[in-house]
């Protein structure tokens, strides 16, 4: 046991020294060992992920229903101190001087639209829940929707399963600067326009709470919605997953690897610096090292030249091919069929999209039936922000990438309280979830190959790639 480590999930691991690399091969002894304790492990990661949370689901309501018998019910709310509903947690945003109306604040539980019921999470979590409102914070909105293409990943951030009776809400954030988790409670009182009861910055497109309040919790850590203005959207990326992160800039043909340092004043705390890291790589290594990014499943960000002009002038028409110029925007997939290098990015406004070769009204899904085979684009679902473009007109258009490299494994496993079936919902979300645990064997692949988070993910594989031709072409 000298040699081994206990991983986070029970699983036993060969240590590993500092400056050295791990093992490329498992040892015999410790493979045995680890599928013994595999049972165990999976009954313990079972109840700890589904049923323990499902229990106290239940015992939870049962204490608030019968605090609501014994006290009256807006007594009991909570109200959080350190961020109340007032002018000092708005702050001066830009919007506000734009003939913007007064704002009252209202519970998250009561922005259901026609009387609605609000809900923390309703189905499945997609990008399109988000809608960006009179805040420039399109970096945040872009992360928040690029996170939430995978599973599990926004709810890591919530310690909260489902609404919360008493309007109080636990929000787990990563502070770069401390390297640290830290929880940030909230209430659900949302800022919304007096004139027509709507929030008004982020706006569900649902019956959900989590985007508004994800929103509002970035908002207290920065210290107030109008310090959310500009930023950048690989540090929201740090914040909610605590991951590694990089930064590619596009300078002279060459894309720059770039780590982010935190530098917080008490002004900015979410100020920060782009130092070189020597991965520098041109631009068909790039487009090499997206791919394998894309296919591991790690979080892709790309943003714009220019200056995003919308708050002060609207979103106008359609320029530059309905690219939006200084605009975030997520990758969605990589691909290089038939000799052409093809991404799938969104807007994350969920409408905007790119008019130019390889878009949904574009002849050349026609002309090259074999690449539209393989890529099953879908051209037909309008104006809904994710669109298809060549390489060629990506390096035009977009001058950074931003990635994160997930942590994989367990964590990204979690009881879907299915808020839409009503009492009966955590009960069937924690036999659901049992049974893609066991049955479909979620839980022995997230076990068995987990991923930790590492700036070098890749890199060196492209690096190795690029070498070999070289070496090759020694010899001969």
């Amino acid at each position: 046991m000298g040699k081994w480590a206990v991983s986070r999930h029970g699983l036993l691991e060969a240590k590993v020294a500092a400056g050295e690399t791990a093992p490329s091969k498992a040892e015999p002894l410790l493979v045995v060992a680890n599928v013994c304790l595999t049972p165990f492990l999976l009954v313990l990661h079972s109840l700890r992920i589904y049923c323990w949370p499902c229990l106290q689901i239940y015992v939870g309501r049962a204490l608030c229903a019968m605090l609501c018998l014994v006290c009256s019910c807006p007594f009991w709310m909570y109200k959080d101190a350190r961020f109340g509903a007032d002018d000092a947690s708005l702050g001066e945003y830009e919007g506000k001087g734009a003939g913007k109306g007064a704002v009252v604040w209202k519970r998250g539980s009561k922005l259901g639209k026609a009387g609605a019921k609000m809900k923390l999470f309703s189905g499945k979590i997609e990008p399109s829940d988000i809608g960006q409102g009179a805040l420039g914070d399109c970096w945040l909105l872009s992360a928040i929707a690029s996170l939430s293409e995978f599973d599990g990943a926004v709810q890591r951030c919530f310690a909260n399963a489902d609404l919360s009776a008493r309007g109080k809400y636990v929000v787990r954030l990563f502070d770069p600067a401390s390297k640290r988790w830290v929880g940030i409670k909230l209430d659900d009182r949302i800022p919304c326009d007096k004139a027509t009861g709507r929030p008004c910055f982020t706006k569900p497109n649902g019956s959900e709470l989590w985007v508004m309040l994800l929103e509002k919790a970035f908002a207290k850590l920065c210290g107030s919605y109008a310090a959310l203005e500009g930023g950048h959207a690989l540090w929201a990326l740090r914040v909610m997953t605590g991951d590694e992160v990089l930064k590619y800039s596009l300078d002279k043909g060459t894309w720059r690897g770039l780590d982010l340092k935190p530098t917080p004043t008490p002004d900015n705390k979410r100020a920060c610096k782009f130092f070189g890291n020597g991965n520098d790589l041109a631009s068909d290594e790039f487009f090499d090292l997206l791919k394998r990014y894309s296919k591991q499943k790690c979080v892709l960000g790309a943003g714009t030249t220019g200056k995003d002009e919308t708050i002060a002038d609207g979103r106008g028409d359609a320029q530059a091919g309905g690219i939006v110029p200084g605009h975030a925007y997520t990758v969605l997939d990589v691909r290089e069929v038939g000799g052409h290098k093809l991404l799938c990015l969104r807007n994350p406004w969920g409408s905007f999209e790119w008019g130019g070769d390889w878009s949904d009204k574009s002849e050349m899904w026609a002309k090259h039936k074999l690449v539209k085979m393989a890529i099953r684009p879908d051209t037909d679902g309008g104006d809904d922000g994710i669109f298809w473009m060549a390489w060629g007109d990506f390096l035009r258009f977009f001058d950074t990438v931003d990635v994160c490299v997930r942590e994989t494994g367990l964590d990204d496993l979690r009881l879907d309280v299915m808020e839409d079936k009503g009492a009966a919902g955590p009960c069937l979300g924690c036999v659901w979830g049992c049974i893609k645990f066991w049955l479909c064997c979620c839980g022995c692949y997230k076990l068995w190959c987990a991923r930790k988070s590492s700036k070098t993910f890749a890199v060196n594989d492209v690096k190795k790639a690029k070498a070999v031709p070289e070496s090759d072409a020694m010899e001969r």
